[in-house]
């Protein structure tokens, strides 16, 4: 009986470590049934426009290559500081617009369970 329980322990060590190993593991166990409840006053350091791309991606799939298109769509950038840490938020064209270097934000925000970095971040109007 001790034969076929040696195996046994490998396999479930080593998935264990599968899933503990796993970044999505860590993101989910971080932020699993956070809400948005500090609030804090921030300042936009910078803001970033990223212009959308079209790109092709080569993979294999099996003996043969094949490419693929993708794109990646425009995206607005916000970065400012929240408890010491730099954030960046991906927000709207309005949102974006609206703001300013400099001017100040309302961040609603909360710590990750393990990282203790801020996580859930909604930027809003002072």
């Amino acid at each position: 009986m001790r034969k076929n329980l040696v195996p046994c322990l490998v396999f479930f060590f080593a998935l264990l470590e599968a899933i503990l190993m796993n970044p999505l593991t860590y993101d989910f166990i971080n932020t699993a049934g956070i809400s948005t409840n500090r609030v804090s006053l921030a300042t936009i350091n910078a803001k970033k426009f990223v212009p959308g791309q079209k790109m092709k991606v080569m993979f294999t799939a099996g003996c043969s290559i094949a490419t693929l298109p993708v794109v990646k769509p425009v995206s607005y950038l916000l970065y400012f500081y929240v408890e010491g840490v730099l954030t960046v938020r991906v927000v709207d064209q309005d949102l974006f617009d609206s703001f300013k270097e400099g001017e100040s934000v309302k961040v609603n925000y909360d710590l990750g369970r393990i990282s203790k970095r801020p996580v859930s971040v909604v930027v809003r109007r002072s």
